[in-house]
């Protein structure tokens, strides 16, 4: 581990290839994670990355067609 330290709050997108996402704690790369800002609760950090995911993919992905 090179970019966090423990007792550093992170939060990931997840995986398809691995289960557990509703455990407490998951093995995943380093690469694929994000420091929680303070600011936002634990609740919100874990909803961030669904749905900027879901915006990304709808704005770069299903709206190629329509946007110039």
């Amino acid at each position: 581990m090179t970019l966090f330290r423990p007792g550093d709050h992170v939060f990931y997108a997840g995986v398809l290839d691995r289960q557990g996402a509703n455990a407490e704690f998951q093995l995943v790369d380093e690469r694929i994670t994000g420091i929680k800002p303070a600011a936002l609760s634990f609740e919100a950090a874990a909803s961030v990355p669904l749905t900027g995911l879901t915006a990304w993919e709808m704005l770069f992905d299903r709206l190629q067609g329509f946007v110039e």
